[in-house]
């Protein structure tokens, strides 16, 4: 039998990896000249970090494991040899490993099998990152750069995600779908001062968010992004020493519910 012709073609480019989690999802691709079968097919990697494997279902394709664990963050190279009917071929690999920083918020998406990490960017005091990971493997899916933002929340139907940036207040929302960053929504009247701050983020229906505003103790806001207005402001009851702690949307979006802080029980 004739050896094998083909070509390894692997990532185009640097494979972004947050640190301390494996990731699949990437795949070396044989393609055979016409004529010369492909054969036996195996792979070795280069470096620890990276396991080449052949796939058991796709003929003339090799998955790539990425596993981080241990690693300083900034640019691994390795090569993949890859042989098919007695033929190897060298295909570089490079990883782009970013350093996790501080986690402050996570949301599970049941819609993709997705999860979605509010971490400190770079630059922790003006930047923040949305770490997207894939919630059966915990792979690295992409990272979406933002404002420094205080909190996130998921659209009732799981369409968008929202953040409130600072200090400018304003409201990113990122379409889930195509996981695209769209233009910043500015919050109405003085509520886009950089002299307030907001936490708890909460999404309802119909471009509706809730937030707690930090400058009015126990003070609980409800803002029509469409219409640009608040539409409702709550404040907590008049017992001495209370305010609201955290916020919460019920899964179908028609009820949202507060814990009191000074008291044992919470209120909605």
């Amino acid at each position: 039998m004739a050896a094998a012709d083909f070509t390894a073609t692997g990532p185009a480019s640097a494979v972004g990896v947050l640190a301390g989690f494996p990731q699949g999802g990437e795949r070396i691709r044989l393609t055979p000249e016409p004529g010369t079968p492909l054969g036996p097919v195996s792979a070795q990697s280069g470096a620890t970090w990276l396991k080449a494997i052949p796939s058991e279902n796709r003929g003339g394709e090799i998955d790539l494991v990425f596993d981080p664990r241990g690693l300083s963050s900034g640019t691994y190279q390795t090569t993949v040899t890859v042989t098919a009917g007695g033929t190897p071929r060298s295909v570089p690999v490079s990883m782009q490993l970013s350093a996790s920083n501080q986690i402050n918020q996570i949301i599970a998406d049941p819609w993709r099998n997705r999860m979605y990490l509010l971490a400190d960017g770079a630059a922790a005091m003006i930047q923040s990152r949305i770490v997207v990971l894939d919630a059966v493997d915990g792979g690295f899916v992409r990272e979406i750069p933002v404002k420094r933002a205080r909190a996130m929340a998921q659209s009732p139907d799981g369409k968008y995600l929202y953040t409130m940036q600072a200090p400018s207040n304003g409201i990113a929302r990122i379409d889930l779908q195509r996981m695209l960053l769209e233009p910043e929504i500015p919050l109405p009247g003085d509520l886009g001062s950089g002299n307030r701050v907001f936490t708890n983020l909460c999404a309802g229906r119909d471009k509706v968010v809730y937030f707690l505003d930090t400058a009015v103790e126990g003070r609980l806001l409800a803002v029509d992004l469409n219409a640009g207005t608040v539409i409702q402001q709550i404040d907590a009851p008049p017992t001495a020493g209370t305010a609201f702690g955290r916020i919460c949307l019920s899964p179908d979006g028609t009820r949202l519910h507060a814990s009191l802080l000074g008291v044992p029980a919470g209120t909605e």
